[in-house]
């Protein structure tokens, strides 16, 4: 059995998964640079619709 995270088990049962956060935190970092570590933990807080329409 495969160990996961608590943030991983919580995006698992939200319909989420890390590359979707990946890509959104990649975009945004493309766009303005490195991003601070509280806003790439936020960004790990947002539903799928919120990441939808943060892309």
């Amino acid at each position: 059995m495969a160990y996961i995270t608590t943030r991983e088990r919580i995006g698992y049962e939200r319909g989420i998964t890390d590359s979707e956060q990946n890509i959104v935190v990649r975009k945004l970092q493309k766009r303005l640079g490195e991003l601070p570590r509280k806003i790439r933990a936020k960004i790990q807080t947002l539903s799928l619709n919120q990441l939808e329409e943060l892309s």
